[in-house]
């Protein structure tokens, strides 16, 4: 979506009928209502947010940083990835 204050237009609403939606919002205050907001617009019966702070702090042994998103999540378990292939490589 492109801000946190995105609303989705009344005639494509439709669209998401019957679906499973999971959103994912930045790790701020108006990513975290703009997830509400998008939930409450009833698109489907089955949308969930997906809480990304809870999942960086997962795998990050530092503190997340205000506006931390989606693409800092999979580029941190890249680099999770690449680091745990170095050490398989060099046994």
């Amino acid at each position: 979506m492109p801000s946190a204050n995105y609303k989705i237009k009344d005639k494509d609403l439709n669209l998401f009928k019957d679906r499973r939606i999971c959103i994912v919002f930045d790790v701020d205050e108006s990513g975290r209502n703009g997830a509400i907001a998008l939930k409450n617009q009833s698109l489907t019966n089955q949308v969930r947010i997906l809480n990304l702070e809870i999942l960086a702090k997962e795998i990050k042994n530092e503190p997340i940083k205000r506006g931390y998103d989606f693409s800092d999540y999979v580029k941190d378990r890249q680099d999770i990835l690449y680091k745990n292939m170095k050490v398989d490589l060099n046994r």
